[in-house]
């Protein structure tokens, strides 16, 4: 054994006390030092990553909205007065927020570093535990799941809990003999603490009175000890009168948001009332809350606090004692207090972990490591760690044996187990922990099996920690955090903000300069937390009284009830508001549990729950309910259609939404049917614009290639004999529809690729890559194979006729052509898009005319095809609609190719990205619009000349 032992004021008979020698930190043994590397970086990683996994539940929102409006210097918008009570978590809180902006990672800021601030404060413990000691203490707090959970919550009880021990650490160190006659400084610091935790909570005063049944017993346990003298101390005048006037002091301090407000102080008087509350007021919780919750999260704690308490009555310093006492008086009086909360657990953990750390820490230290590694000490280690296996597989077959029918056969796999796998290994252990012949030390098994049991519950505390930090606190089912933010609350108010912002961009005022926080919120008093906080930045934004929501002209209520709101003509929505607590929670049934814990054909139960919570279902969430005027309904509400024509009900894939919108085409009938490329499918309407049908769904006769991005069929076209031809631009066909959707013709499904050799042009008729769009006369079918850039022509009966194009600029070639049209005079138009024309030529294929189209952009020098996909459509008049999507415009060409007008609107409405176009038996036009997802409609123009039309407006730059 070291002079320096687990229970710290140990003293070796005829040599110094440990506290008569300095342990310098610079001192420590490389594997200590790592050791507290590696627990820093998992205390901070644990604590620090992900702060904002899900949202501020109400008692946290509530805590950063008053530090938030405190700092700000603005009254709260509840009409209530800044607590008084807390007054130093404020203060932090609101210095937090002016450094670094409130957000949810700072509002959590705080409580992590006061965490990590309890796996710092052991340092300040070594000269009292040793160094073994205080490292195990910081181990284990590291990754303490009650301690990790607390320091993740807007809370003030993870700060209360690191003051108590930093007030320990100044105890400490007033009896420090280093120290002599000065204990002026350690006095002031003590009274700082006392005071600084007295302003942060009335829980403060009942961590005071069990810290004080700690000390207490520490002082009777070792007279001589450094508790003892540390009191001693205390009692001096000096010290005693330095503790007082900082402890006054720094209460006055905070109570008074440092003397800024005078009236603050009555928080003084307001904390002993709220921890009278504390002490009688019920909250709901069983009196064996706590004892469960150790029970579940601290079970290497409880182990190796077990483990000091058994040592050698001769190592039992002053530590041992006090957080032995310390840990039974918090357990005693949380328990038995009404109002205790899962939020709690912490003040009973703390001095737990320090004690099982104390254990841990001395029983790492006096392993024969070199014996672990080198010798039977690590055969030792495995044959354990089997044995803790074996007993488990066990325990699994017992579970089991109903299943298999009872009986002794139904035992057999349990039995055989035990006996050829289990008891080998008991002997094998039992065997090699006699004299170990290298070291002679008959204390190196039991400390071998602490070490594996260190392992395998370090292990389990580790993940639970994890579990808790970041992804099941939101859950419902986890003790330690109940009523919490719950799944989906977080999703649901960022899809309200988006909102929020989409509804108000441009339209922004002094109060709102961004006019993303425009809406006015009316939020029902009963549920106005987390909202409060999410939504501060509202100028518009109040609280009313439960039920009176739907009458507060707003265009946002959230209510605890949907009761009158749709009445008053509210869309209404569930959100996700807060975890439900179990009833199991609630009222535990002992016996049950005790029954389960001692029944092995029960514990793969128990272990089940111990790691994934099975045999808890997960409560439904408590909900609000949204309201929504009818002008943000549409928004922020699913779409479930059908949608009319006219319905901008934007992209999506219901009945009447549009996912890029290309071709579109009028019958004679005036039914409209547009292609939703991005859907792959054909929507049909009457000339109302009411649904009429769907051709391409998984149920229907025809189906239409859709590439894994998002490409799918392009052009349309309605024959004379009312044969709908849709190109499947991916499928590398085209497809003639009658009125049913039945295929009733197809030309090409196989691909070619010509690699644009203008030579090839008319070689694989009837086979394409890539159309476009088809027109359809009395007597032929015209394609546009865009991919080998040619126009292919069919008879009626779909048999192959001819082709003209290939890749090229003269008058007899093409790049790139997407849409077709038929002329009045007999001619096929072409949009001829890689050489910014249009190409015209006789229905057999020679070249007539080019017309060039400014807007389109000029053709690449690379040879790169354009990126744009520009259709023809000739009116009553024989004028032509050339798109220009690049431009947000559609072009008008009279006969003789001269732009007579630009379209850049259609009613209303401005073209973001027309598309495909088309003209109504009324003279109407219709545009696909790519930008807007929709299909709009502008009257027929009135009649139009060249004469006084500025060709230069052609190509203007779009209203965005």
């Amino acid at each position: 054994m070291s002079d320096v032992e687990a229970g710290g004021g140990r003293r070796e008979a005829g040599g110094d006390s440990a506290l008569d020698r300095v342990i310098a930190f610079g001192g420590l043994s490389l594997w200590q030092t790592l050791g507290w590397v590696a627990t820093g970086i998992v205390a901070v990683a644990i604590r620090l990553l992900r702060l904002d996994t899900w949202a501020l539940d109400a008692g946290e929102a509530a805590r950063a909205y008053d530090a938030w409006v405190l700092f700000r210097g603005q009254p709260p918008i509840t009409g209530d007065a800044i607590p008084d009570v807390g007054a130093l978590f404020l203060l932090l809180e609101g210095a937090a927020f002016f450094l670094f902006g409130a957000t949810d990672v700072v509002a959590r800021i705080v409580p992590a570093l006061a965490g990590l601030a309890l796996v710092a404060l052991p340092l300040a413990l070594r000269r009292w535990t040793g160094d073994a000691a205080a490292l195990g203490m910081a181990t284990l707090a590291a990754f303490s799941p009650a301690l990790v959970y607390a320091s993740r919550v807007v809370s003030p009880e993870i700060v209360v809990a690191a003051l108590a021990l930093a007030a320990v650490a100044c105890l400490v160190r007033l009896g420090d003999p280093e120290m002599g006659a000065t204990k002026r400084g350690p006095a002031i610091a003590l009274g700082v603490v006392a005071g600084a935790a007295y302003a942060t909570g009335p829980s403060a005063l009942t961590v005071a009175l069990t810290l004080a049944v700690g000390i207490a017993l520490a002082a009777l346990a070792a007279p001589e000890g450094t508790i003892r003298r540390g009191l001693q101390a205390l009692r001096g005048r000096d010290a005693g009168l330095a503790f007082t006037l900082a402890a006054v002091a720094t209460a006055v301090l905070c109570f008074t948001r440092f003397l800024s407000n005078p009236a603050g102080i009555a928080g003084a008087g307001a904390t002993v009332a709220a921890w009278w509350r504390l002490l009688t007021e019920s909250g709901g919780q069983p009196v064996q809350l706590f004892l469960l919750l150790l029970l579940i999260y601290e079970a290497i704690a409880i182990v190796f606090a077990i483990v000091a308490l058994g040592r050698e009555r001769e190592e039992r310093g002053d530590a041992v004692a006090m957080f032995t006492g310390w840990f039974g008086a918090a357990f005693a009086i949380w328990s038995f207090s009404a109002g205790r909360g899962p939020e709690h657990a912490i003040h009973i953990a703390l001095p737990l972990v320090m004690l099982g750390g104390i254990a841990l820490g001395n029983v790492l230290r006096e392993i024969a490591w070199a014996n672990v590694w080198h010798g039977v000490g690590g055969l030792l280690a495995l044959l354990m760690l089997g044995i803790v296996v074996g007993v488990a597989a066990v325990g699994v077959l017992l579970t089991r044996i109903d299943d298999r029918g009872g009986g002794p056969a139904a035992a057999l796999p349990a039995v055989a187990v035990l006996c050829l796998v289990v008891v080998p290994m008991v002997y094998l252990v039992w065997r090699l922990s006699q004299d170990d012949p290298e070291t002679g030390d008959r204390t190196q098994s039991p400390l071998i099996a602490l070490l594996v049991i260190a392992l395998l519950l370090g292990a389990f505390g580790l993940r639970s920690a994890n579990l808790l930090a970041f992804s099941r606190a939101d859950l419902g089912n986890e003790r330690l955090a109940q009523r919490t933010a719950a799944l989906g609350t977080l999703p649901s108010i960022e899809r309200f903000l988006r909102l929020a912002r989409d509804a108000g961009v441009g339209e922004g005022s002094a109060r709102d300069p961004t006019g993303s926080h425009g809406l006015r919120i009316a939020l029902e008093r009963d549920v106005r937390w987390p909202y409060i906080w999410y939504f501060r930045e509202f100028p518009d934004l109040s609280v009313v009284a439960p039920g009176t929501g739907a009458t507060a002209d707003a265009q946002v209520v959230i209510a605890a009830t949907d009761v009158g709101l749709a009445d008053a003509g509210y869309a209404v929505a569930s959100w996700p508001w807060l975890t439900s607590v179990p009833a199991q929670y609630l009222a535990p049934d002992m016996g049950a549990i005790a029954g389960t814990l001692i029944n092995p054909s029960r514990w793969l139960d128990v272990w089940r729950y111990l790691l994934f919570r099975t045999g808890i279902p997960l409560p439904a969430a408590e909900t609000v309910a949204v309201g929504l005027a009818p002008e943000l309904a549409g928004r922020v509400t699913p779409a479930t259609g059908p949608f009319a024509l006219s319905d901008r009900a934007g992209p999506g894939s219901e009945p009447g939404q549009f996912q890029d919108p290309i071709g579109v085409a009028v019958g004679s009938d005036g039914a409209i049917a547009v292609v939703d490329s991005g859907n792959a499918r054909v929507q049909r309407f009457d000339r109302d614009g009411d649904l009429l049908g769907i051709w391409g769904e998984d149920d229907d006769g025809v189906s239409f290639v859709r590439t894994e991005n998002g490409l799918g069929p392009t052009g349309i076209s309605i024959g004379p004999d009312g044969v709908t031809w849709v190109a499947d631009t991916w499928g590398h066909r085209v497809v003639a529809l009658d009125a049913a959707g039945t295929i009733v013709q197809t030309i090409g499904g196989e691909t070619v690729d010509l690699v644009d050799d203008p030579g090839r042009v008319d070689e694989a008729g009837g086979r394409f890559f890539g159309p476009r769009d088809i027109a359809v006369s009395d007597d032929a079918i015209y394609v546009v194979d865009t991919g080998n850039e040619r126009v292919q022509l069919f008879t009626r009966d779909g048999v192959f006729v001819d082709a003209w194009g290939g890749y090229g600029t003269a008058p007899d070639q093409l790049i790139e052509p997407v849409g077709i049209a038929l002329g009045a005079d007999g001619n096929v138009y072409v949009a001829d898009s890689g050489n910014a024309r249009i190409s015209i030529f006789t229905p057999g294929g020679a070249p007539v005319a080019q017309w060039p189209v400014s807007v389109w952009p000029a053709p690449d020098p690379t040879g790169l095809p354009p990126a744009f996909q520009p259709y023809l459509a000739f009116d009553a008049q024989g004028n032509l609609y050339a798109t220009a999507s690049n431009a947000g415009q559609v072009l008008l060409f009279n006969r003789d190719g001269t732009v007579i007008a630009t379209v850049g609107a259609a009613g209303s409405e401005r073209l973001a990205q027309p598309v495909g176009v088309a003209i109504a038996p009324d003279g109407a036009v219709l545009f696909s619009d790519l930008g807007r997802d929709a299909v709009l409609e502008s009257a027929p123009l009135a009649p139009l000349s060249a004469d006084g039309f500025d060709v230069e407006d052609a190509g203007a730059s779009p209203v965005p």
